[in-house]
């Protein structure tokens, strides 16, 4: 998909399996970073990112295989480069 070419991504509690092999995919344990940089690129300026994802006030971790758990910072950090 093109650099800023959509309005609005969504992704309600799918970015922390990707990269765990669960799912047929290979494991890659950069898999949830890379997806969210590429939702971000694909936004249009001005375009919306809505997602989900298992936040934790512990600390962060992956239940092998099935999903990983993040802190607010670690969310943070991903969008930090977005306007909100």
């Amino acid at each position: 998909m093109a650099d800023n070419s959509v309005d609005m991504v969504t992704t309600l509690h799918t970015i922390e399996h990707f990269g765990l092999g669960r799912y047929g995919d290979e494991f890659d344990p950069e898999g949830d970073r890379k997806a969210v940089s590429n939702f971000i690129r694909v936004i249009k300026p001005g375009g919306h990112f809505l997602f989900s994802v298992p936040v934790t006030v512990g600390q962060a971790c992956i239940a092998f295989n099935s999903h990983r758990i993040y802190t607010m910072k670690m969310v943070r950090d991903w969008v930090k480069c977005l306007t909100y």
